[in-house]
């Protein structure tokens, strides 16, 4: 399995993003992701450290070039241990299977296979949001991973977002009776109806299609739109 080459965010708002999603995962339950106490400790220490640099260098009254270069250091040094934590704890982990695909994206990180690696079968869900008529019976919508908050990529190892639906005077709640599919890969994604569609309700549910073999994940929520 080999994982993507840089995978910390450059942006300094990115990157605090990013270690304030990523460190208190690790400290809150360091067994879990095969952390040790020492370096459960050097995280909380590192991430103070620069949560502090950052807001000295960042606060007009005591922003100067040394608060700066001090804020620089910090990041490096958190940077430099969350590198420490991934190659010695984060990907062993996952690639012995003892973290999931699910927990490996918690921590905002995402596995690159280029080695015909098998890729375990999808068990989070799609989620679909901003689900909007746009009129002349097409309906858009965005979709991302239950587990990566602003992410809207498909799932890695996956073909892409499928999306079971039906168009109606009633709204579908029973995902057995959305009969209708669709797969999309990128998102946001438009969902073309015909003009029989129109003033119906559109009843819609994602679910993750793996690449290999097409085996799909759990299911989404049920969205529902009035097609004009």
């Amino acid at each position: 399995m080999a994982h993507n080459a840089d995978w910390i965010p450059t942006r300094t708002k990115d990157f605090k993003a990013f270690a304030g999603n990523f460190c208190p995962l690790v400290e809150t339950n360091a067994a879990k992701w095969g952390v040790s106490d020492a370096d459960k400790a050097e995280t909380a220490t590192l991430k103070t450290g620069f949560d502090a640099a950052q807001e000295t260098a960042a606060t007009p009254a005591t922003r100067t070039s040394v608060t700066i270069a001090a804020a620089k250091a910090a990041r490096a040094a958190l940077e430099a241990h969350l590198r420490h934590l991934k190659r010695v704890a984060i990907d062993p982990g996952f690639e012995s299977g003892t973290l999931t695909l699910s927990d490996y994206l918690a921590l905002g990180l995402t596995p690159h296979d280029t080695t015909n690696t098998p890729v375990a079968d999808p068990t989070s869900r799609p989620l679909l949001y901003d689900v909007k008529d746009l009129g002349g019976f097409a309906v858009r919508m965005h979709f991302k991973d239950e587990h990566i908050e602003h992410s809207q990529a498909v799932l890695p190892g996956c073909n892409g977002c499928l999306v079971n639906y039906q168009y109606g005077p009633e709204q579908v709640t029973d995902v057995t009776k959305l009969t209708l599919t669709q797969l999309f890969t990128a998102s946001p994604s438009i969902l073309q109806l015909p003009p029989d569609a129109e003033g119906a309700w559109l009843s819609i549910a994602p679910r993750w299609q793996l690449a290999k073999d097409g085996i799909l994940g759990p299911w989404g929520t049920v969205e529902h739109v009035r097609v004009t």
